[in-house]
């Protein structure tokens, strides 16, 4: 993975633990379209259910739309850790 794949993924970890952020993120905020659709998919959650989803729940709504994202992706940007 680049240096540039590792920084989307640190940025969207971040965003995804910070909601006050969903509101300036659209669907071409990153290069990786994977990372672009989980966070489209993470604000329409977030607005639902005013909770941010977990990976679990990420992983079941991504099969349910038959989106073609495998759920390691989801697992491992999830896991992982900013401190």
């Amino acid at each position: 993975m680049d240096t540039v794949s590792n920084n989307e993924n640190l940025v969207f970890k971040y965003i995804l633990e910070n909601p006050m952020y969903y509101k300036y993120m659209d669907k071409s905020f990153f290069k990786n379209d994977d990372l672009n659709t989980l966070m489209v998919l993470v604000k329409k959650f977030y607005l639902k259910y005013n909770d941010v989803p977990s990976a679990s729940q990420m992983a079941a709504i991504v099969k349910e739309k038959v989106i073609d994202m495998g759920e390691f992706f989801i697992k491992t940007v999830y896991d992982i850790d900013i401190v």
